[in-house]
């Protein structure tokens, strides 16, 4: 092993978690983060589904400088219900219900985001000129501060991720990136989860092609050998027939 600081990508597939991101400042490469999350997405899907983008980043494939860690299990928090905006603002400003007052889908406009801001405003304001960028197929106003984070928002995933790997190819000081897809569960209740809807694995088979191209998009950077990646990917709740249950 050469003397460069170990590059590290983890992989989460866990009920409810809470993100947070350290930047270490003794690293000779410039840090940056990708966050994924895929809403309603159950975990058995990285077995059952068309996914291979997902399972090579678990099995460590994506780049030989770095390692993964990935649990396809979790304990669920039980200050909210598993709606989505809840579990997502828990996600995305790395507290819980109890202090960022988002508990039901209809009361994410009272999240107290100024109080608890997302974790890409906290590392941009940490680091001067690291700004984030947001790219979502469904509006999660959570956290969203356009003073710090650039926002691309697109009723199309695939529309979404384009505008993902366009920004990863510009040299323009961002840090920290996120990727929000309503897809899994939008199709779980429209047409049922696994096994009742075929529409639900087509979904999964969507965020997978749009995963391959924006992992590509991150190895493909002129810069990719001088930086520091930390992939997360995170499910917030999973689904069974047409809901995903009150604590699921």
């Amino acid at each position: 092993m050469d003397n460069r600081v170990k590059k590290s990508a983890a992989f989460c597939l866990v009920a409810s978690l809470v993100t947070a991101v350290s930047i270490a400042a003794e690293s000779p490469l410039r840090p940056h983060a990708l966050l994924v999350m895929f809403d309603g997405f159950r975990a058995d899907m990285v077995r059952i589904a068309d996914m291979p983008a997902l399972r090579s980043l678990m099995a460590g494939r994506w780049h030989p400088d770095y390692r993964c860690a990935w649990s396809l299990s979790g304990q669920n928090l039980d200050d909210a219900m598993t709606y989505s905006y809840a579990n997502h603002a828990s996600i995305i400003t790395g507290v819980t219900r109890a202090k960022h007052n988002v508990a039901f889908n209809c009361d994410v406009y009272d999240g107290l985001y100024v109080r608890w801001p997302s974790w890409q405003t906290r590392i941009a304001r940490a680091i001067p000129g690291a700004r984030g960028f947001f790219a979502t197929d469904w509006e999660p106003p959570i956290g969203k501060d356009k003073t710090t984070i650039d926002w691309c928002e697109n009723s199309s995933v695939t529309a979404a991720a384009d505008k993902l790997v366009e920004r990863l190819a510009a040299s323009d000081g961002t840090r920290t990136f996120s990727f929000f897809v309503g897809m899994p569960d939008h199709a779980g209740h429209g047409s049922g989860y696994f096994p009742t809807g075929d529409a639900y694995l087509a979904a999964c088979r969507t965020n997978d092609l749009c995963l391959a191209r924006i992992l590509d998009a991150v190895r493909s950077r002129p810069t990719f050998s001088q930086e520091d990646w930390l992939v997360m990917l995170t499910s917030d709740h999973g689904g069974v027939h047409y809901m995903h249950g009150q604590m699921d």
